[in-house]
C-alpha cells in the first residue's frame, strides 16, 4: 500500500480503527484510509465468520450520493484496510455542538440520511453505528447542506434478522448513546435498529441534547431499556408537534412501534414537508394529507387530535402496532423566530443530557380544546397522532446558531415573538375557597394568573407566549410581581397548558428552559420590605415557602428557587438532583447548613414545603410527590443574625461577563405555584396547607402525616 498511497495525517481514531488522510499517487486524488483489522485479527475473523472479507467487499457495491464511496478494499502486511472518498466539512457532532439545527437544515439532514439508510437497507446492509460523529455536514455555495454518512465498517449483511456484531471479546460494537434496546439485549436486528439510532441523532440535532445520558455505561443502557426519555417537545417546546412526533416515533422502545422500514419513515417525512411544517413561508391553502400513523397498542379506535406524542399508555407486553388514519394539516401560519441565546447547555460534555428520565403514566388523548403544550410523562413509548391544532410555533433560524455560553444579546424593539390573540384559558381545576391559603402570605404566584407577555403590555398573557411579568396574588406588601431578567425575551419562560398524569386536571404551567428565569426584589429599607421574612415587621423571625414544581435536570443539579438578601450572603433555597434527591440549603452570616430528602422522584410534579425558624434554629423540608409518597428532613441552622430576605429568584442572572452564573444556579422545568410567608409555620399548619394543595392538584394526595 505504501507504494500507491502517501499517508499525510491521522484524521481520527474510533472503535472500528484509525482513519488517515492520504494521497493516491496513481489516480492523483486525496483519499481517506481506514485500517480495520490487523492481519491476525482478519484471519481470525474470516475463520470464525466464514468470510467477513467477502461481506466487507459488498460495501463497495453501495454507491449513493449521501454515502461515502469506497474506492478500494485490500490488505497488506499490517492488515485489512479500506480506501474511501475523502469528505470535507464538519461532522454533525461538531455542527450541533454550537446549538440545535434550524428546521430547514434539519429537513435536509433527515431526508439525506434517511435516503442513505434506505439505499443500504435495500442491499440488506445495516449500519449499526449511526451517530453524529459518523455523519459529515457541509454547507454548499447555494445555501443548502450536503450530508454524507460515514463508516459502514461496523455493518454486516443482515440477510433478514441476524445477531448483532460483537468484537472478539463479545463487547457490543456501536455508540451506547444511540444504540437500539435490542442491540443491548443481543436480539436479532433489522433495519429498525438503524431507524432508532437515527431518531436519537435527530433528537440531539433539534434540541442539542442526547435523549439518553447518564454518568455510567450501565445507567445509559438502563435508560434505553426502560425507555426513560424526555419527549422532544419538552426540550424544544417551539418546534412544531408533527416534527417532534415523527422523531419520537423513530425511538419507540419496541421495534414494532417504530416505522416498519426506512421507506415508510421517509415517506412520512416527505408528507410533513409537503404540508409545510419545515417551511418559514405559510402554505396558502389549508388542506389535509391523508397519512397512516402508527401508534402503540391500546384502545385507540379513532383519529387523535392535538399533541399526542405523550398521551398513549405504555403498550402491554406482546402488543402490536395499530394503524389509524390521521390527517396532517398544511401549515397556514408563519413560523416565529427562535429566541436569541436560549439553547439548553449541556452539563459538561457538549450536547449531553444527564438523567433524562421522565415521569408518570399515560393519560387520555387531548381534546380539540386542549393546548398542545407538552408535559413530561413517566413513560414515552408509542407515537400517537401527528395532527396539530393551529397554534403558532417558533423554530430555530437558518444558519448555525450562536454559542449559548455567550451572553444573550439585547432584544430590540420589534423583535419579540408575537402571541396568540386569545388569552390563556383558566385551568380546569375548581375554584378555591377563600381560606385556601394560610393567612399572612406576602407573595403568591400561580401560572396563568396576572401574567403579562413580552410584546403585549397591559393584556392577559396568551398560551405559548413568553412571560415578562408574573403578578403577585397577595395584596400585602404592595405589588410583588416577578419579572423576567432584564426584560429580555431570551430569558423569558413560556406559558403552556398541560395535563400530566397524576394531576387531577389540565392546568396552566410556566415552563423554563435552562438560562431562563424570573426575579422579584423589594428594596431594603422600604416600608414593604419590613414585612418580608426576617424583616423588622415580620410576625416572627422565620420563613415558610411552598412550591409546586417539576424540575427538568440537564446537569448535576438545578436550583428550584432562592429567597435571599440583596447581597446574597443569607438565603434559603431548594435544589433538585438527578439521583432523586432534594436539598434544602440555608445560610446565615458565614455558615451554611443543608438537609436532604432522598428517594423522592425529581422527575414528577412535587410539592416542596420548607420552613426556617430562627427561634429554635431549625429548618425543615417536606417533599410530596404526585404518586402519593413523601419525605422529610430537618437540620440545625446557624445562629447568626439573618438579614431581610427580600429577593426571590427562579433561576439566576448576571450582567457581569467575568462572573457567569454557575450551571447549578440555573433552573429548567415547570412551575405551577409558589407561595411565601414571612414566618415559620408550625408543623400542623404547614402540613394542613400542604394537604390542601395535594388534594387540590393531585389524584393521589397521599397521607397528611
Amino acid at each position: 500500500m505504501a507504494g500507491r498511497y502517501k499517508f499525510l495525517e491521522e484524521l481520527g481514531k474510533g472503535g472500528a480503527g484509525a482513519v488517515f488522510k492520504a494521497y493516491d499517487t496513481q489516480l492523483d486524488r486525496y483519499v481517506a484510509i481506514k485500517r480495520l483489522f490487523t492481519k491476525a485479527e482478519m484471519e481470525q475473523s474470516d475463520a470464525h465468520s466464514g468470510g467477513l472479507r467477502k461481506e466487507a467487499g459488498s460495501l463497495a457495491t453501495l454507491q449513493h450520493p449521501n454515502i461515502v464511496s469506497i474506492f478500494d478494499l485490500s490488505s497488506d502486511d499490517e492488515g485489512f484496510f479500506m480506501v474511501m472518498e475523502l469528505v470535507e466539512g464538519e461532522t454533525l457532532a461538531d455542527w450541533i455542538a454550537n446549538g440545535p439545527m434550524n428546521l430547514g437544515d434539519f429537513q435536509e439532514l433527515a431526508s439525506q440520511t434517511m435516503e442513505a439508510v434506505l439505499a443500504a437497507h435495500s442491499l440488506s446492509l445495516l449500519h449499526r453505528d449511526l451517530k453524529p460523529e459518523n455523519i459529515k455536514v457541509q454547507r454548499l455555495p447555494g445555501g443548502r447542506i450536503q450530508v454524507k454518512v460515514l463508516d459502514f465498517g461496523l455493518a454486516r449483511l443482515s440477510y433478514g434478522a441476524k445477531k448483532m456484531t460483537e468484537d472478539q471479546l463479545g463487547n457490543i460494537m456501536g455508540s451506547i448513546y444511540y444504540m437500539a434496546p435490542e442491540q443491548f439485549l443481543r436480539k436479532p436486528l433489522d433495519g429498525r435498529a438503524d431507524l432508532y439510532a437515527l431518531g436519537c441523532v435527530y433528537y440531539q440535532a433539534l434540541c442539542g441534547h442526547r435523549p439518553y445520558t447518564d454518568a455510567t455505561v450501565q445507567g445509559i443502557m438502563n435508560m434505553h431499556l426502560e425507555h426513560r426519555v424526555h419527549p422532544l417537545k419538552t426540550l424544544a417546546p417551539r418546534l412544531p408537534d408533527p416534527i417532534c412526533d415523527w422523531v419520537m416515533w423513530l425511538i419507540n422502545l419496541e421495534p414494532n412501534d417504530r416505522p416498519a422500514n426506512a421507506s415508510e419513515a421517509l415517506r412520512t417525512l416527505r408528507d410533513l414537508a409537503s404540508a409545510g411544517w419545515f417551511s418559514e413561508t405559510p402554505v396558502a391553502v389549508a388542506e389535509a394529507i391523508p397519512m397512516a400513523v402508527p401508534v402503540g397498542g391500546g384502545s385507540v379506535t379513532g383519529p387523535l387530535r392535538g399533541s399526542t406524542t405523550q398521551s398513549m399508555a405504555r403498550p402491554p407486553t406482546g402488543s402490536v402496532s395499530q394503524r389509524l388514519t390521521a390527517n396532517v394539516p398544511k401549515r397556514t401560519t408563519g413560523l416565529q423566530p427562535r429566541r436569541p441565546g436560549v439553547n439548553p447547555p449541556g452539563p459538561g460534555a457538549p450536547g449531553s443530557l444527564s438523567n433524562a428520565s421522565t415521569i408518570v403514566a399515560a393519560r387520555k388523548p387531548k381534546t380539540d380544546d386542549e393546548d398542545a403544550g407538552g408535559g413530561v410523562p413517566k413513560w414515552v413509548y408509542p407515537l400517537a397522532g401527528l395532527a396539530v391544532i393551529g397554534l403558532i410555533w417558533g423554530v430555530w433560524p437558518k444558519g448555525k446558531p450562536q454559542n449559548p455560553a455567550k451572553p444573550p444579546p439585547k432584544v430590540q424593539s420589534g423583535t419579540t415573538t408575537s402571541a396568540p390573540s386569545t388569552p390563556a384559558p383558566t385551568a380546569t381545576l375548581p375554584s378555591r375557597p377563600a381560606d385556601f391559603i394560610v393567612p399572612g402570605s406576602i407573595l403568591q404566584y400561580r401560572a396563568g394568573e396576572k401574567m403579562e407577555a413580552i410584546g403585549a403590555p397591559g393584556k392577559p398573557a396568551a398560551l405559548n407566549s413568553q412571560i415578562k411579568s408574573w403578578g403577585d396574588l397577595q395584596p400585602q406588601s404592595g405589588e410583588g410581581a416577578m419579572e423576567t431578567f432584564d426584560g429580555q425575551a431570551a430569558y423569558a419562560p413560556t406559558l403552556v397548558f398541560d395535563k400530566p398524569a397524576g394531576l387531577k386536571a389540565g392546568l396552566n404551567v410556566l415552563r423554563f428552559a435552562t438560562g431562563q428565569g424570573m426575579m422579584h426584589s423589594m428594596p431594603k429599607g422600604t416600608t414593604n420590605s419590613r414585612d418580608y421574612p426576617f424583616g423588622e415587621g415580620s410576625a416572627n423571625k422565620g420563613v415558610t415557602i411552598i412550591m409546586l414544581v417539576r424540575p427538568a435536570i440537564y446537569g448535576k443539579e438545578i436550583r428550584c428557587f432562592r429567597l435571599r438578601t440583596e447581597d446574597n450572603k443569607n438565603y434559603i433555597n431548594v435544589r433538585a438532583y438527578p439521583n432523586n434527591e432534594w436539598r434544602l440549603g440555608v445560610r446565615a452570616g458565614n455558615t451554611s447548613r443543608e438537609a436532604k430528602v432522598t428517594n423522592r422522584s425529581t422527575k414528577q410534579y412535587s410539592l416542596v414545603g420548607v420552613t426556617w425558624d430562627t427561634a429554635v434554629n431549625k429548618a425543615v423540608i417536606n417533599v410530596r410527590s404526585e404518586d402519593g409518597t413523601k419525605g422529610r428532613a430537618e437540620v440545625d441552622t446557624p445562629k447568626e443574625t439573618v438579614g431581610v430576605l427580600n429577593d426571590l429568584r427562579i433561576g439566576d442572572f448576571t450582567t457581569d461577563a467575568a462572573k457567569p452564573v454557575a450551571p447549578e444556579d440555573k433552573f429548567s422545568g415547570d412551575v405551577v405555584e409558589l407561595v411565601v410567608w414571612p414566618f415559620a409555620m408550625g408543623w400542623e399548619d404547614r402540613t394542613a396547607q400542604e394537604m390542601k394543595f395535594m388534594q387540590y392538584y393531585f389524584e393521589n394526595p397521599g397521607p397528611r402525616y
